[in-house]
């Protein structure tokens, strides 16, 4: 495996912050240098993912993290389009790849985000879970930068 130098940008999504020590706490183990940051709502992480207003300056993430429930409503409409504007936000690097924390799978909600890269894992409950569920991230995020390189 190539080893990753640059840290690399986690955006994660979450409306409960309860959770995420536990994430940090899994992450500080990772196998590569990770920066977390943090979007309290969909349209803060929004603006961050296209860098707009505030965080016009801020890196592009490299991987999303999220609870799929807190795109009520048009979350796959705000998805696809994340998708379509990422892509011309930056041709080189293409869409960014997107885990969902999910309760349980939906094979309809599965099928409906195919065109980037994605990962379904079930929500963590305890710190062992978390630690599985960063492992089960690291895999998603080195296979599809190996398929990326080649």
């Amino acid at each position: 495996m190539k080893k990753i130098i640059n840290p690399v940008e986690v955006l994660f999504i979450e409306v409960n912050p309860e959770s995420l020590p536990f994430f940090v706490e899994a992450f500080s183990d990772s196998e590569f240098p990770v920066n977390i940051r943090v979007a309290e709502s969909r349209d803060v992480g929004v603006e961050m993912i296209l860098q707009q207003g505030e965080f016009s300056s801020m890196l592009r993430p490299d991987i999303i993290i999220f609870d799929i429930h807190i795109l009520h409503g048009g979350a796959w409409r705000v998805l696809e389009e994340l998708e379509e504007r990422t892509k011309s936000l930056s041709s080189d690097k293409g869409c960014i790849p997107v885990v969902f924390l999910i309760d349980e799978v939906d094979e309809k909600e599965v099928e409906r985000y195919r065109n980037c890269p994605h990962l379904y894992i079930s929500k963590p409950d305890s710190l062992v879970d978390y630690g599985l569920a960063v492992k089960f991230i690291e895999d998603f995020w080195v296979k599809y930068n190996e398929k990326q390189e080649n």
